[in-house]
């Protein structure tokens, strides 16, 4: 009997132990389901013009995929031709999210990979959905819409700091000064770059100046853009950092940089056609860092010019062709004309002249 019983006990104990139910955590085997649209409906129509490129045109917001399990997910959305098969899409964005805040410019540089300029026409959409390379990638069923696009040159979209690690305009998102450089002037690279010193704190990055439509900063510590929910990317101590991202796969790094021995000049100057190669027109040397080097509102004409520092022609950076970003060369600058912020980092040899009229 007590054999009998002892028996019953081990089988109970088994039994208990394969009817535990399914943690959250573990993948369950086809649950997946794709994410669905909500914005835009199927048959919305946009109208986008240049003058408005700047300003937010929708807030597209989707249902979750569903995985079987809590994951991260991250969502593109692609376009294609009406009659395309997504083999070949355009991304017109990047989120963690289940939503994506597109401006006016980034819907018209999608939809002018298919459409006619100023002619009405239809596209489709679909979400992405993807978690991990050993699991199943899901899309949503694809929407139509139509998008009236205008015609313009792809340029390069400028990317500003806000934060608290440079300078005194902490979290002002409307200045201009705190913009990033890059290694070229291709509007295809999606690359930025800043290296100098930095402040103990936080910042994230935007585009339009003066607004958190168009940001970018982290959510689980992922990089993620236009998410006004989005923590900041942290400095944790006083120092020299190189930070770079790219705003189109939504990565980034921030790595201590080695300015122990680095040459501090006395004067910087921009020397050219624009003053028959004569004398400087000194730039001013930034409160926050003794490298960034900056000049406001100066009237260029189309030409060439150098930076130049202390006077001197053995410490003289050009750029070439590439304008209005680089990273310095032998050539003589190629200028645009025009009036201008100009930007010089003598660290990394980054220059950048933003377009101000």
């Amino acid at each position: 009997m007590k054999q009998l019983k002892y028996l019953l006990f081990v089988f109970a104990g088994l039994a208990g132990l394969f009817a535990c139910d399914q943690t959250d955590d573990e993948p369950m085997v086809g649950t997946y389901a794709p994410p669905v649209f909500v914005v835009p409906a199927a048959g919305s129509s946009y109208v986008l013009t240049e003058a408005g490129q700047d300003n937010l045109i929708e807030v597209m917001e989707w249902e979750a995929a569903d995985f079987g399990f809590q994951a991260a997910v991250t969502y593109t959305i692609e376009m294609d031709a009406l009659e395309g098969d997504f083999s070949e899409p355009v991304e017109l964005g990047i989120s963690h999210l289940p939503e994506l805040r597109v401006s006016v410019k980034e819907l018209n540089f999608a939809a002018v990979e298919f459409l006619e300029p100023d002619e009405p026409g239809e596209v489709q959409l679909r979400l992405k959905a993807f978690v991990h390379s050993d699991l199943k990638v899901l899309y949503s069923d694809p929407v139509t819409i139509t998008v009236t696009p205008y015609s313009a040159v792809k340029e390069i979209t400028p990317l500003f700091i806000v934060g608290s690690i440079l300078g005194d305009k902490v979290w002002d998102n409307g200045n201009y000064t705190y913009i990033m450089f890059r290694d070229n002037s291709d509007p295809n690279d999606f690359n930025y770059t800043y290296t100098g010193q930095m402040k103990e704190g936080g910042f994230k990055m935007v585009t339009v100046l003066g607004s958190w439509d168009s940001q970018y900063g982290l959510s689980n510590g992922e990089l993620v853009a236009n998410d006004g929910g989005s923590s900041d990317i942290k400095v944790d101590a006083d120092g020299y950092y190189t930070f770079n991202i790219n705003t189109d796969a939504l990565t980034y790094s921030l790595e201590p940089y080695d300015a122990a021995g680095a040459r501090e000049y006395s004067t910087m100057a921009l020397i050219g056609e624009f003053n028959g190669w004569g004398d400087d027109l000194f730039m001013n040397q930034s409160d926050y860092d003794p490298h960034i080097w900056t000049l406001d509102d100066v009237e260029l004409p189309a030409g060439e010019l150098k930076f130049r520092a202390e006077s001197n022609w053995d410490l003289s950076w050009g750029g070439g062709d590439s304008f209005p970003y680089s990273k310095t060369t032998g050539d003589n600058i190629k200028v645009e004309e025009g009036t201008y912020f100009v930007k010089f980092n003598d660290l990394s040899k980054h220059y950048v002249f933003y377009k101000k009229q």
